[in-house]
């Protein structure tokens, strides 16, 4: 909270050194004798750019990697307020274009600053939903594995020999829950919420059995489940391959 406060506060002074500076030159040149267009124009434009940046730097403080769209929009702007810084000492001080020209050159340049910064932003939200979706159809797989990894940690602690038959097709099935494919479909909804139940069910068989003596029924109960979810593993990654 202390360091966002100090960015801020940095970010503040030092836009409000640029734009008592800005002023200061501005003034300091003002054509008073003459027409003062291309003046208020070319000091509205580096004042706005500037205004801009500070609103994107500022926005880039509140998170600790930057939002990527202000990074976006902060580049635009650093390109827009170098395009004007170049319209007032090329086209205004140096070739002296007449103030319509001058005026409709910045007009058409803030509007593909406007443009670009729009731009950016739809892009950047497309990709972020694409990565929240990515995480959502991913979320179930993430789970079964977690399940599958505790599962396996439980089996090779105990190293019951009476259970190797059990280990060996748990690591066989927590491969081949490794290697499916972690991208979902929705329509694999139904199929991967019980493929989850299945491996909740077999951790806590698992449990059971390190809690009481190995008994057939319960060793038998541990495998048969392990088939069901291989079985179930199977037809879910064939039907994904078939929708993808």
């Amino acid at each position: 909270m202390s360091n966002h406060r100090f960015y801020v506060k940095l970010a503040s002074g030092l836009f409000a050194v640029l734009l008592i500076m800005t002023l200061g030159i501005f003034l300091s040149y003002r054509p008073w004798t003459q027409p003062t267009g291309h003046w208020w124009v070319s000091l509205t434009a580096i004042v706005l750019a500037e205004a801009a940046a500070f609103y994107a730097v500022l926005g880039m403080t509140r998170s600790r990697k930057g939002h990527p769209v202000l990074w976006s929009h902060l580049t635009c702007t650093v390109l827009y307020g170098a395009a004007v810084i170049g319209y007032v000492f090329i086209g205004w001080l140096l070739l002296g274009m007449s103030f319509f020209n001058y005026a409709l050159l910045h007009f058409v340049t803030l509007c593909l600053w406007v443009i670009g910064l729009l731009l950016a932003t739809y892009y950047t939200h497309q990709v972020k939903s694409e990565e929240e979706n990515q995480a959502v159809q991913t979320a179930l797989m993430k789970q079964m594995l977690r399940g599958m990894l505790v599962i396996e940690q439980l089996l090779e602690g105990r190293g019951r020999p009476e259970e190797a038959s059990l280990r060996k097709k748990a690591q066989e099935l927590a491969e081949r829950v490794r290697y499916s494919d972690p991208i979902s479909h929705p329509s694999m909804t139904v199929l991967e919420e019980s493929l989850l139940w299945q491996i909740n069910e077999l951790e806590r068989c698992v449990r059971q059995l390190g809690r009481d003596t190995v008994s057939e029924d319960a060793l038998g109960l541990s495998l048969q489940l392990i088939n069901d979810i291989a079985a179930d593993l199977a037809k879910r990654n064939s039907e994904l391959l078939a929708l993808k």
